[in-house]
């Protein structure tokens, strides 16, 4: 059942802002994923052209920060959940095809690791 409204609150699965020319620029959404089931909360700030620049999301117990750096690099600061009761915090550099390069990540313990090209580096 839903909550009862309040006149002060405005509610809705998605929030669009758009320019004067109608192009959405930024949105904040609560979305299912279709494929998976889970839900989706963030928001998410688009360039002139559509193309997402950067966004703050949370799903499925992972929280992400994630800038574009052009085209497809990106770059990812996310904090994650394990089902374990640990949590992880971790940097991750994408190169232009979208493909992870350079991770540094900590986890709760204090242990941390690196990775190049999803290989270890030593000493992590």
């Amino acid at each position: 059942m839903a909550p009862e409204a309040d006149a002060g609150v405005l509610r809705t699965r998605r929030l669009e802002i758009v320019d004067d020319e109608g192009r959405v620029r930024a949105s904040i959404a609560a979305d299912r994923d279709p494929y998976e089931g889970d839900v989706t909360v963030g928001l998410e700030l688009l360039d002139e052209n559509g193309s997402a620049r950067a966004w703050l999301v949370d799903v499925c117990g992972a929280a992400q920060l994630a800038l574009a750096l052009g085209g497809d690099q990106v770059a990812v600061l996310e904090s994650i959940s394990h089902d374990d009761g640990t949590s992880a915090v971790a940097l991750v550099l994408c190169d232009a095809s979208g493909r992870p390069v350079l991770r540094w990540a900590v986890q709760s313990d204090g242990s941390y690791s690196t990775s190049v090209d999803g290989e270890p580096t030593p000493g992590s």
